[in-house]
């Protein structure tokens, strides 16, 4: 066979392999990171356009894939039309910088006849001050805290604990203000200063404790407590 067969040949196989390449899926204005406050509750995330290459009529899928950590905190992609997608949270979704401060979320868009691609999208969640109790009702409701009836005036038997401390100063006010007990401004639960009467030796208080910050934000502490009575030696004398 001559040269110029040798020649035919390879410009036929340089054709076939130009119609056999085929195009991928293309993700246009891609936020690689977003920062969302942690006390977002609902709302746009992130928006981005996907577009087929092959076809102006095919019309883009995006599945998310994965998150990481796992959460339901975020919403599939939702289409808005012309391949544009946004990513959105869950109504009530609770995200704490504390625990997870940053989320992956993986996406997977697809074209008939095209190479799927993925893309990562990065959210950082951001710290914000806010004021949070600790919940100690679940503790003390099964097990209350034990102040037996002799206990000295105005020993402080429980501090408040906060996981935020919110901003400014904090007032600290009991929400039943029967309760025999007093509460000073560093958030302490003191024995009354005239101390436990008979009458109340053997009872079980349930006492709720609120909580404001300088900006009006507020949490609520919860308490069981058991004042134990003490065995009183009684002398008859006849």
């Amino acid at each position: 066979m001559g040269l110029g067969w040798h020649l035919h040949l390879s410009l036929l196989l340089t054709i076939c392999a130009k119609d056999a390449v085929i195009v991928a899926v293309e993700f246009i204005d891609f936020p690689r990171t977003v920062d969302v406050d942690e006390s977002a509750t609902v709302g746009v995330v992130a928006s981005f356009t996907v577009i087929c290459n092959t076809s102006s009529s095919s019309r883009p899928t995006v599945n998310l894939e994965n998150i990481s950590p796992t959460t339901t905190f975020f919403n599939l992609p939702n289409a808005l039309g012309n391949g544009t997608f946004q990513v959105t949270l869950r109504p009530g979704a609770d995200m704490n910088a504390r625990e997870v401060n940053q989320y992956i979320l993986t996406f997977k868009a697809e074209c008939p006849g095209e190479t799927p691609v993925t893309s990562q999208l990065y959210i950082h969640v951001k710290e914000v001050d806010r004021l949070e109790c600790e919940d100690t009702f679940l503790n003390t409701a099964a097990r209350p805290l034990l102040v037996p009836e002799n206990a000295a005036p105005d020993t402080v038997i429980y501090t408040v604990t906060l996981k935020r401390k919110g901003r400014g100063s904090l007032r600290f006010a009991f929400e039943d203000a029967s309760v025999p007990f007093t509460l000073n401004s560093m958030g302490e639960v003191l024995v009354p200063a005239t101390g436990f009467t008979r009458t109340q030796a053997g009872k079980l208080f349930q006492v709720n404790i609120m909580v404001n910050d300088s900006d009006g934000r507020s949490c609520r502490s919860l308490l069981m407590v058991r004042v134990q009575p003490v065995y009183h030696n009684t002398v008859n004398f006849t």
